[in-house]
């Protein structure tokens, strides 16, 4: 018989994960709860934006799952899973730990979906984590300081352009997010706001299909046109290769909304 204090297990710290973990807490689970995740921050993803912007704080976007859970009753690891004994009900990490379990959550999420794409991977941003968000930002604010100090006129069309691919929820608002963000970067740089070029790039014919937000898409059209810089769209574009020479542009900058796929 198993001891009643084998712990129920959940493996992944998203929303699913982490929520579990609280409402378990909240209702006086009696047995001991472990949360284990493979990094040590929580990323509430719609504030993202407001994290690339400057708007928000680390500590607001992505807050310490040990603050999270602090007084909680609930055990956070960091870890990365590596292997899950359904018949012996036991979880190892890369590390070497094991832990035995009741009752095991599964709330791995998932990850940027590239869809075996060559060159998707290296040739684009990802935009799902605070790390994401900074590298992006970063590298952003390089492109418009060189653009600004570069008398070449075809290499700053290039570091002035931003191309967003995936229609969806999340495309559609960085790119208006960028949309106004990109002028208030540039002009204090002495740049013409009026240069800058950013296009979402979607497979389909129109923007949000298939999603719950469908019904937004003449407000969302409307509101990527009405940025300081105006979004403009490319539909029914789609790539088997993903490289320089396969752009119908050269944007400097390229981000990731393709789609996701579940984490292997």
């Amino acid at each position: 018989m198993r001891s009643s204090q084998q712990p129920t297990l959940i493996l992944g710290g998203g929303f699913t994960g982490l929520f579990a973990a609280l409402h378990l807490s909240h209702r006086n689970y009696p047995r001991p709860i472990i949360l284990i995740d493979d990094a040590e921050r929580f990323v509430f993803k719609p504030l993202l934006y407001e994290y690339l912007s400057g708007e928000m704080s680390s500590d607001q976007v992505c807050p310490l799952f040990s603050e999270l859970l602090e007084h909680r009753g609930v055990t956070f690891v960091q870890g990365c899973v590596n292997n899950i004994d359904l018949t012996g009900r036991r979880v190892r990490l890369a590390e070497g730990t094991e832990y035995g379990y009741e009752y095991l959550v599964l709330g791995l999420g998932s990850t940027t979906g590239y869809f075996g794409v060559p060159g998707a991977q290296q040739n684009t941003f990802a935009f799902r984590t605070g790390e994401d968000a900074l590298l992006l930002a970063r590298h952003l604010r390089d492109c418009l300081q060189r653009a600004s100090q570069t008398s070449d006129r075809a290499e700053r069309r290039k570091l002035l352009s931003v191309a967003v691919v995936g229609g969806g929820p999340s495309g559609v608002e960085l790119a208006a997010t960028l949309g106004d963000l990109l002028p208030q970067w540039y002009e204090p740089l002495g740049g013409d706001p009026r240069e800058l070029q950013i296009v979402l790039i979607n497979h389909g014919k129109m923007l949000l299909e298939g999603d719950i937000n469908s019904k937004l898409r003449s407000a969302a059209t409307e509101a990527l046109a009405s940025r300081r810089a105006p979004v403009r769209l490319q539909l029914v574009r789609r790539w088997s290769r993903c490289s320089r020479a396969r752009w119908p542009f050269s944007p400097q900058t390229r981000i990731n909304f393709g789609g996701w796929q579940p984490r292997p």
